[in-house]
């Protein structure tokens, strides 16, 4: 570091001494980098020319740890994806996060704290590690320290007790079916560009108006997973997790115009055009502009942001629609509620009419409450949302993200993980995979 960054008081070598002989938070962050042993490998940001957040990564052979330090002017949770993991990581490495907070040039600092220290399961040779909480003026250091096992990069498959083996092994990842030319109005579906693989997903797990929608490596987050309703002579494209639609920015007509969710208005801006064009695939595209669902300049990365476009045939314009959840028969979303009632008037006594208002179905009784608002109860029904009714009080004991994917909670005393990803831990119980509850 310059050793004359402050002037008056030559010696301090910038930002890194407080004082004369007591260390700032700067000199903790560079400790953290000199201690790194063995391999430098990659980290991607978010974007290739983000300013939110970005690091640096080792991998020890020696010490048998992975270390990455990182930072930026982010507020809010990130999610350290670590692929491709060495052997000797095993299947059940211990991770700790900690952080060192930094105030001002002249405030001393203690060093730093410990976020979390627990074991983590490996799956498919990759772990997602959610440090909650960032903000700009901290650094950030996750140690992951192998279990002393080897492990190949295939996804450990939980094995349960004779006593509860279950007879056909349950997948806690959502199916993938192939998709067909037809789209099931009100079901769930991973939307995947063609020329990129990677799927349509709202920015950082937003749920504000006017968050961004990007694309982004599948990781059964529910920000990427979507709702396609009939509305009208189009559909109507909502995040799972916000309950919002698939928007235009300001109701754009021009190429270029960025893709948002938004709440829920009925303007043609949030209504798109889905055409099948053969070999699994489709176009999506505006009712209002004109414009299809574009994937900008082609990008191959996570991160990569989504507009529209005037129709090209380019593969960026093409995506594939797979289906999450189970093929049921759902009640579409009317687009215009206001002018119809549901057709199931003993549910619509059973649950809050403000849901029903919004085109949503009631849930089946003694639903899991997932989330509450001034709209009333919401739960998960075939993985779409649904309202609980106003006298249930079964709130879900385990991850909403487990829950949104059609799974049920475990019981309380069942706490034996066979399986940990990026929704929750899971455990198995009458031959199903269940979500561990919070209070394991």
């Amino acid at each position: 570091m310059i050793t004359w960054w402050f002037v008056p008081l030559p010696g301090r070598l910038g930002s890194l001494l407080a004082t004369d002989t007591q260390k700032g938070a700067g000199w903790y962050l560079y400790k953290w980098y000199g201690d790194m042993n063995g391999d430098m490998v990659s980290v991607t940001p978010p974007k290739d020319d983000s300013n939110l957040v970005d690091g640096a990564a080792s991998v020890d052979d020696q010490t048998k740890t992975v270390r990455f330090i990182f930072g930026g002017p982010n507020d809010g949770s990130i999610n350290a994806i670590f692929k491709n993991l060495p052997s000797f990581v095993g299947s059940n490495p211990t991770v700790k996060v900690e952080k060192v907070d930094w105030k001002n040039k002249d405030t001393p600092s203690n060093g730093p704290t410990t976020i979390s220290e627990k074991k983590y399961n490996v799956s498919n040779g990759q772990l997602t590690i959610n440090v909650p909480g960032t903000n700009e003026s901290s650094g950030y250091h996750i140690i992951i320290t192998g279990d002393g096992s080897t492990s190949s990069n295939s996804n450990p498959q939980p094995q349960p007790t004779q006593q509860q083996q279950p007879t056909q092994q349950p997948q806690p990842q959502p199916q993938q079916p192939s998709t067909s030319s037809g789209i099931v109005s009100g079901g769930t579906y991973e939307i995947v560009n063609r020329h990129s693989d990677k799927c349509l997903c709202v920015q950082y797990d937003a749920v504000n108006d006017d968050s961004n929608v990007h694309q982004w490596e599948y990781i059964a987050h529910t920000s990427q997973q979507w709702i396609i309703t009939k509305n009208g002579e189009g559909y109507t494209i909502t995040d799972v997790k916000s309950k919002k639609p698939l928007d235009v920015r300001a109701a754009s007509t021009q190429d270029g115009g960025n893709i948002v969710i938004m709440s829920s208005n009925g303007s043609n801006h949030q209504r798109w055009i889905i055409k099948d064009i053969g070999d699994g695939f489709v176009t999506i595209q505006n009712s209002n502009s004109g414009k299809y669902l574009d994937v900008e300049r082609g990008s191959l990365e996570d991160g990569g942001n989504v507009i529209q476009w005037t129709g090209n045939g380019n593969d960026n314009q093409q995506w594939k629609l797979i289906r999450l959840d189970a093929d049921t028969t759902t009640t579409p979303i009317n687009p215009n509620p206001s002018q119809s009632q549901p057709t199931n008037n003993a549910a619509a006594g059973n649950c809050s009419a403000n849901i029903l208002k919004q085109g949503y179905k009631c849930c089946p009784s003694n639903c899991f409450v997932i989330y509450i608002d001034n709209d009333g109860t919401w739960g998960v029904d075939h993985g779409e949302w649904c309202g609980c009714n106003s006298s249930s009080s079964a709130v879900s004991n385990c991850p909403a993200a487990i829950n949104s994917q059609g799974y049920p909670c475990c019981s309380e005393t069942n706490c034996e993980v066979y399986a940990t990803d990026e929704s929750g831990k899971w455990g198995v119980e009458n031959n199903e995979w269940c979500g561990i509850s919070n209070k394991c």
